[in-house]
């Protein structure tokens, strides 16, 4: 776009959107269709008075189509693999709409330049549960080193390894459950390869092992921590059950082929009625569910990062160790 003012006429409405959705959300848990459609048509609209006075040109409404239905494909996936409820998927897609391209200037993806922000978005996300999860992984040393200093010093060196083999027990991999998390990690890396160049096969690959080695302390970390328990009468539908390892007995693969799929919205009323009836069965009163809290903030801020940046996160620190050098 040619127009300075409207890029800030964009980037204003997406405030104004994002302060009212938050708003919701947090009071609500939901993000109103009637808010999304609102953004939808303001943009139209301004994209429409843009081009018709000459500050939009033909080829970058293409663009801005392209990229649209690339991301409104892949937020459709995201929910179909449960990583995000409806309201996000839309707003993401809302706002890949929304966000003028040159905001993505620094690692341009063609075609899909919004992989950017999608990118910044699950860092941000990732990396605030990865701090919380070496927090809970330190606590978990702490004890274990504590029991250590217990023994005299002939035997800590025996007692050493048998520390050590528990830690390493204790944040083994629960089994992700879902391999999508393989492609979350695949497309935050995406547009760090794309900037890599040849002969960056080791860069690329410490970063994919870093992400899930990440991955594994992270589930651990919900496994533990994450959850809240409920009684089988207070179960509803909008809640969404914390499976692990551990619970597999509960969750057999059968039950679990039952149950149909998980999505980020919650448990539907045929799931609540599904598992109230399991645990009769089981014999069980009490069910572990995960903590709920909006998504729609860390869109937000993924979106603020990328405006800041013009850049994903992982581009943007490698650079720095560039210039460092």
């Amino acid at each position: 776009m040619k127009s300075e003012l409207l890029n800030i006429l964009f980037i204003s409405l997406i405030s104004i959107l994002s302060f009212f959705i938050i708003r919701d959300d947090f009071q609500h848990r939901k993000i109103k269709n009637r808010l999304i459609l609102i953004g939808f048509f303001s943009g139209s609209l301004l994209f429409l008075v843009g081009f018709l006075f000459g500050l939009v040109q033909l080829i970058y409404l293409r663009d801005v189509l392209i990229n649209f239905c690339l991301a409104l494909t892949v937020a459709y996936l995201f929910w179909l693999a449960a990583f995000w409820p409806a309201g996000d998927a839309k707003l993401f897609a809302l706002f890949a709409f929304l966000l003028p391209l040159h905001s993505y200037w620094k690692s341009y993806v063609p075609f899909f330049p919004s992989i950017v922000l999608l990118a910044n978005i699950f860092i941000c996300v990732y990396s605030i549960l990865f701090l919380r999860s070496l927090g809970y992984l330190a606590s978990l040393t702490c004890k274990e080193v504590k029991l250590l200093c217990r023994f005299p010093g002939r035997l800590k060196a025996f007692f050493t390894v048998s520390v050590f083999i528990t830690l390493i027990r204790k944040i083994r991999p629960l089994a992700f459950g879902r391999s999508v998390l393989l492609i979350v990690g695949t497309l935050i890396v995406i547009p760090y390869l794309f900037n890599l160049g040849q002969g960056s096969i080791t860069t690329s690959s410490l970063v994919v092992i870093g992400w899930l080695g990440a991955m594994l302390v992270i589930k651990k970390y919900i496994a533990d921590k994450e959850f809240y328990v409920e009684t089988m009468d207070d179960l509803k539908a909008g809640t969404l059950p914390l499976i692990t390892a551990k619970e597999a007995n509960f969750f057999s693969k059968e039950f679990l082929k039952e149950l149909g799929p998980l999505r980020a919205e919650g448990l539907d009323e045929r799931q609540v009625f599904l598992i109230k009836k399991r645990l009769k069965l089981k014999e069980l009163n009490k069910f572990k569910l995960q903590k709920n809290e909006p998504f729609s903030p860390w869109i937000a801020v993924g979106l603020m990062v990328t405006l800041y940046l013009n850049n994903n996160i992982i581009q943007s620190i490698g650079q720095l160790f560039v210039q460092g050098r």
